[in-house]
């Protein structure tokens, strides 16, 4: 799903991305009742980006009972503080609720990218087959709605 509204010279408050995310999941709910619900939000150092109110939002919005879990998404940085995720998040969501992303251990290679098409997306620069890999709780979770929050892109 994707939100859109203002420009370069507006700023949104809280309670419009509250607003806007409230509508969006009312709207998926509309079609098929989510149940098991996993949300990946950035980590601290997107502390201003506001995904950790929108996290908070669709967590209030889902419950203990439909969120599986929040796994911020580390990357290769370490893992979040209980302070910074407290800081990020607000008190309302449970510790036990948040996952870390172990890059080294909890990965699965789910395909392989071929070599033609890294080729063209590195400009030249590699060509040989990567392997495509996710973290383990996303791939085998069953989860039927994954949140991305924020700026959480692919990247090598």
């Amino acid at each position: 799903m994707y939100f859109e509204r203002g420009g370069v010279d507006e700023c949104l408050s809280d309670e419009d991305l509250r607003s806007g995310l409230l509508q969006a999941l009312r709207a998926l709910d509309e079609i098929e009742l989510r149940s098991k619900v996993f949300i990946i939000p950035p980590d601290f150092t997107r502390f201003h980006s506001k995904a950790g109110v929108l996290t908070a939002c669709a967590y209030e919005y889902y419950g203990q009972d439909r969120v599986s879990g929040i796994m911020p998404a580390l990357g290769t940085h370490q893992p979040m503080t209980e302070d910074q995720l407290k800081r990020m998040f607000g008190g309302g969501i449970p510790l036990s609720k948040f996952l870390i992303h172990d890059w080294r251990n909890d990965v699965v290679t789910i395909g392989t990218v071929p070599a033609s098409l890294v080729y063209a997306a590195s400009d030249g620069k590699a060509n040989e087959p990567w392997p495509a890999q996710l973290n383990k709780h996303l791939w085998e979770g069953n989860h039927d709605l994954v949140l991305s929050i924020g700026q959480v892109v692919p990247h090598e």
